[in-house]
């Protein structure tokens, strides 16, 4: 018996006359007709089933959720790296939609930014710096990734932690300047 046909036959897919009917003609005549061996009379499977009830009644676990795994530092830099590019992408697409409505002086801007007191000078910078050095170190860690080099286990890691390390480094030379 042809391989792909014993893979098809144990997961399943030619148990019942209807899914045979669409296999090529060559399959369909070295294959013997299975049905499905059932107490109702049209046991075809439906959208109406209920798959955890019909799991439950076969006595299988749910599947696990991420919950049960070990975080990695590599989910989290995912995470952030895409949350700080829609973030970044949402910031600039405001300010320039804020413009084209209502256009104003950029001189005015910048003297009612500095009449703000130097703690909220620096959060703002710090909330705009951090994730822009991070969305932008972790995007040439892509890159890098992308020519096949860095791909190792220790690879990975080691960018990641260069990443954070660069993040965090120009983040504080962004607040001095």
């Amino acid at each position: 018996m042809n391989s792909s046909v014993m893979i098809l036959q144990r997961a399943g897919y030619l148990r019942s006359t209807l899914l045979r009917s669409s296999l090529p003609v060559g399959l369909k005549t070295c294959l013997p007709v299975q049905r499905f061996i059932s107490s109702t009379p049209d046991s075809r499977p439906t959208l109406e089933t209920d798959t955890f009830e019909k799991g439950k009644a076969f006595g299988r676990p749910r599947s696990p959720h991420l919950l049960i795994y070990q975080p990695q530092l590599t989910w989290y830099m995912s995470i952030f790296h895409r949350f700080t590019g829609v973030g970044l992408a949402g910031l600039i697409y405001a300010a320039s939609i804020k413009y084209a409505i209502s256009p104003f002086e950029s001189g005015a801007a910048v003297a009612a930014l500095y009449s703000l007191p130097t703690g909220i000078i620096l959060l703002g910078k710090t909330a705009i710096a951090g994730p822009f050095w991070y969305h932008s170190l972790n995007g040439i860690r892509h890159l890098i990734w992308d020519t096949g080099r860095s791909l190792t286990i220790k690879g990975v890691y080691s960018s990641g932690y260069l990443v954070l390390g660069g993040t965090a480094a120009l983040t504080l030379l962004s607040l001095v300047l």
